[in-house]
């Protein structure tokens, strides 16, 4: 079971962020709204960045599935981000199937292996600290997730049209990358500049503009 860290430590960094000094903080680490489950009151977590990418930022949940964050975005997906000096922008949560969980894990260990072995002990994960193979249940207990700008149609739309979207790119291909990820080629779509380096735009299928 992992570490928590002290609840006073873990918030310390939220008045940054609300007052748009999140950018003080780096690039690694974002704050994300979301809604209790129980009582839809707004409630705030600052999270480690796993992955940056056009249109979206990948989450993890050191916590597992037990984390109140991750429990609350299964069960309303409709999110605000704070990133670098970007304060409120609505976005969507997508959790992802545990092996493309398990890949962006194993891509963030190799790129940042100190971080990633700090973390691990923090957290007593020792798959993150080690150099083996992540395990084939890490994206299970571990899981990860994707927020990306919220369309017009909402999170219920965006979500439907990027199932439909994967059907074309189902998962792990050999595509001679290092990685060897299915790599989705995205329509050009409405954006929102959110990311510290103005490239978050809103990564839909055209269909969900």
């Amino acid at each position: 079971m992992a570490r928590r860290m002290p609840r006073a430590l873990a918030r310390a960094p939220i008045p940054l962020f609300e007052r748009g000094l999140g950018w003080l903080l780096g690039g690694r680490v974002m704050m994300l709204e979301h809604r209790g489950r129980r009582t839809g009151l707004a409630r705030r977590a600052v999270l480690e960045v796993l992955e940056r990418e056009p249109g979206a930022l990948v989450l993890v949940s050191g916590y597992g599935r037990t984390s109140q964050w991750f429990r609350n975005v299964r069960a309303n997906p409709e999110v605000r981000v704070w990133t670098g000096a970007v304060r409120g922008a609505p976005g969507c949560a997508e959790v992802l199937p545990p092996e493309e969980a398990r890949q962006r894990l194993q891509r963030y260990r190799d790129r940042h292996p100190r971080s990633s072995a700090v973390l691990g002990r923090v957290l007593g994960l020792p798959e993150l600290a080690s150099g083996d193979p992540l395990p084939p249940d890490i994206g299970r207990r571990l899981p990860v997730v994707r927020v990306a700008a919220r369309p017009p149609g909402g999170c219920r739309r965006a979500h439907e049209n990027l199932r439909g979207w994967r059907r074309t790119c189902p998962g792990p291909r050999d595509t001679g990358t290092k990685e060897g990820l299915c790599r989705r080629q995205t329509p050009r779509t409405r954006s929102t500049n959110w990311s510290i380096s103005g490239t978050w735009a809103a990564c839909l299928p055209a269909t969900a503009r």
